[in-house]
């Protein structure tokens, strides 16, 4: 009876330290949180208030490349645009195609898990630096963050970006008046996966015309001929801020004029 209570206490005492030493080898390490992927075409916009009340609003666009951790956009443009009517007014606002340094424009910068990024844009004399994090949940895709801007005086200044939506589509200019465009005005856009755009117009006073440019981000920048004369444009698609809205401005690239508020049918 002695020798069979010490075999059964020998084979407890081994199953235990055999329990114990196989614990660790089942300990597995997690994969680390995936980085941010930002590559395609971006819309930021900082809005920048006076007394509380929304008097202009600044957008950068880019069109992002990655790779791994880096980021980088050679296809940048920055429009501001102050509000001479009410607050968001757009219609009765005045645009720039600039920040307060012109351009070109370029933006490298990083990606840190799991939902980090930093940029530096650079202008022609001076720089803009910010950073920011992609929100989870509903704010999946978006981006909130601030940014430094010297040359505009502004610092932490905050700012919310999203992917941009193609400028593609047919749109009518029905908001008359609204510009100096011919109210007959039809516009078909397309846009390429590399950012190409055609335009291909017509109205009553200057038959069919096409156009042909960029789309950064949000924003065209087209030029052409029009009824004998050499055209160049500028614009932004307000889808950027309401996707129920399908409204691209055009602005005359030299006057800074809007030319027109197109409806879209998308």
């Amino acid at each position: 009876m002695r020798n069979f209570t010490l075999l059964v206490v020998t084979l407890l005492g081994s199953l235990l330290l055999t329990g114990c030493g196989g614990g660790g080898n089942n300990q597995t390490s997690q994969p680390p949180p995936p980085l941010p992927q930002l590559a395609g075409a971006w819309n930021a916009w900082a809005p920048h208030s006076v007394d509380g009340v929304n008097r202009s609003v600044s957008f950068m666009e880019f069109n992002v490349n990655q790779d791994g951790s880096t980021i980088s956009a050679n296809q940048v443009a920055m429009i501001n645009v102050t509000f001479s009517g009410d607050p968001g007014d757009y219609t009765h606002a005045i645009w720039s195609p600039q920040d307060c340094l012109p351009g070109p424009y370029s933006m490298t910068g990083s990606v840190s898990a799991p939902n980090m990024m930093s940029f530096t844009l650079q202008q022609t004399g001076g720089e803009i630096t910010g950073t920011a994090t992609e929100g989870t949940g509903a704010q999946s895709g978006v981006l909130s963050g601030t940014y430094d801007d010297p040359s505009c005086s502004g610092s932490n200044i905050p700012f919310t970006a999203a992917k941009a939506l193609s400028l593609a589509g047919s749109y009518a200019n029905t908001c008359n008046p609204c510009g100096t465009a011919d109210p007959s005005l039809v516009l078909q856009v397309t846009q390429d996966s590399s950012y190409h755009l055609t335009i291909s117009g017509s109205d009553t006073a200057d038959g069919s015309f096409t156009l042909s440019g960029t789309a950064i981000g949000s924003t065209m920048w087209v030029s052409g001929v029009i009824s004998g004369h050499n055209v160049s444009y500028y614009g932004w698609h307000y889808a950027a801020l309401d996707v129920g809205l399908q409204q691209l401005f055009i602005v005359d690239a030299e006057s800074n004029a809007v030319v027109a508020i197109m409806q879209g049918f998308l």
